[in-house]
């Protein structure tokens, strides 16, 4: 039986990795940005007990490679006694929570930043506008700020999702069946390294044509004003 033989035998192994990385990028996304706009805040506050720590995180999380923290988290906890026999442990013991935890924390750390980038470029007078017609500091960062911060940060954004699309091939470390897990199973069950790898490196650069191409589609739609 020749290798792509092989793939199409264990094709379902390819189908369980899909599904596992689509989840690993949607949820991790999906949390990361609801962390990373109060974060933005943070990092743009002018109260240093906001302000420190969120610089703190940042240059902490990105200080050191995420594989170092998924075995740190995954591999690490488990040491406690503390963790191994509270409630938490039911999470940490979980190869998928660990790894979704890992790269949540992870993203926060950098589209933070892109996000509070994006909030230091507002125009001054489009906040003072909103002041002058009496909104409240929580309306006018619901208003004002927030919906004009995310369209600001739509092409970096787009950039650190497919960031963590390639970093999800990270959770095979932890016994996740994802794509290049079902790369490295098959290729080690049945001997052969090329076709299994570029099946996966395939299938990773079809997702990653479809983020571009959904990212480019929404810049057209809210950057429109933007574009000459």
């Amino acid at each position: 039986m020749n290798g792509w033989h092989v793939i199409i035998a264990n094709s379902d192994l390819f189908v369980r990795g899909f599904f596992t990385t689509v989840l690993l990028l949607a949820c991790s996304a999906f949390f990361s940005i609801l962390l990373s706009i109060p974060f933005a805040f943070a990092l743009n506050s002018n109260h240093a007990v906001f302000r420190i720590p969120a610089k703190a995180y940042t240059m902490t999380i990105r200080g050191f490679p995420a594989l170092i923290q998924l075995f740190m988290v995954y591999y690490g906890l488990s040491q406690f006694d503390m963790i191994r026999d509270s409630w938490m442990w039911r999470f940490f013991s979980s190869a998928l929570f660990c790894t979704l935890f890992v790269f949540t924390l992870n993203t926060v750390a950098y589209t933070g930043e892109i996000l509070g980038g994006a909030l230091r470029e507002i125009p001054r007078g489009e906040l003072e506008a909103g002041v002058s017609i009496g909104m409240s500091p929580l309306r006018l960062a619901l208003s004002v700020q927030i919906p004009l911060m995310l369209r600001k940060a739509l092409p970096q954004y787009n950039n650190e999702i497919v960031l963590l699309l390639h970093a999800t091939a990270l959770a095979s470390a932890v016994t996740l069946l994802d794509l290049t897990g079902a790369a490295q199973r098959i290729s080690m069950e049945h001997y052969i390294m090329l076709e299994p790898y570029l099946c996966a490196a395939a299938i990773y650069f079809v997702l990653t044509a479809i983020l571009m191409r959904g990212f480019k589609f929404a810049e057209r739609r809210w950057l429109a004003y933007l574009i000459k």
